[in-house]
């Protein structure tokens, strides 16, 4: 009998999609890597090939690469690309690249027990980097990033998470075509938030408290 999966309480495990410990990958793939070197590989997805993973998670979040403005929007010709996941024999998702968030709450509250997640290209070819997977919904941190003046479009947008002096997370985060942000997996606790933009101002949230499981905190504009 396998062992039962451990998963951290509050933060998720990350599963890499290029993890063939984890992961099984039927059908035609390719691993690539950021020029930019932001730590992170993403597995593209030809036509014809899927990639599954068998999990006891309860929450599944679905991670997709990074999002640069220029060249873009995910480092390829990715504007007609989607993909669709499921989990066990539950209806479909569809998602399209060049909009969608970088980390995606698929399923929550599942049963106990094993579960299949299946993720397959639609048309051409998709990408994804990996799943994030928890016992229990996770908190996250959700705002837009705009530059003042004119809302210009930015790129590279990092966050840091700190707690008291001590960096706990760095992060891409921002999405050039909506503004928006977000982070999940954090722990309960008070936090301060970095964001820094090349050419720009970096940007100070003094203090974001999260007290529990499940809370998402919207911090705005």
């Amino acid at each position: 009998k396998p062992a039962v999966e451990t998963l951290p309480e509050f933060t998720g495990r990350i599963v890499e999609a290029e993890d063939t410990q984890a992961c099984q990958v039927e059908g035609k793939t390719e691993t690539h890597i950021y020029p930019r070197s932001v730590g992170r590989k993403c597995v593209v997805l030809l036509p014809g090939s899927r990639l599954s993973l068998t999990t006891e998670a309860r929450a599944v979040y679905l991670r997709l690469p990074t999002v640069f403005a220029s060249p873009g929007p995910r480092y390829a010709d990715f504007v007609d690309a989607r993909l669709r996941v499921r989990i066990d024999e539950g209806p479909w998702q569809t998602i399209a690249l060049a909009t969608a968030r970088q980390e995606w709450p698929i399923a929550e509250g599942l049963p106990p027990g094993q579960h299949r997640v299946v993720v397959e290209p639609l048309g051409s070819l998709a990408a994804i980097d990996g799943f994030r997977l928890a016992a229990e919904p996770l908190n996250g941190l959700f705002g837009n990033l705009f530059a003042t003046g004119y809302s210009e479009l930015l790129t590279d947008v990092r966050v840091d998470l700190f707690s008291n002096d001590q960096r706990v997370r760095t992060e891409y985060v921002r999405s050039p075509v909506a503004g928006t942000f977000e982070l999940w997996g954090v722990a309960p606790g008070t936090y301060r938030l970095l964001i820094t933009a090349a050419g720009w101002i970096p940007h100070v949230i003094p203090e974001i408290v999260i007290r529990g499981r499940g809370q998402q905190v919207d911090l705005g504009t």
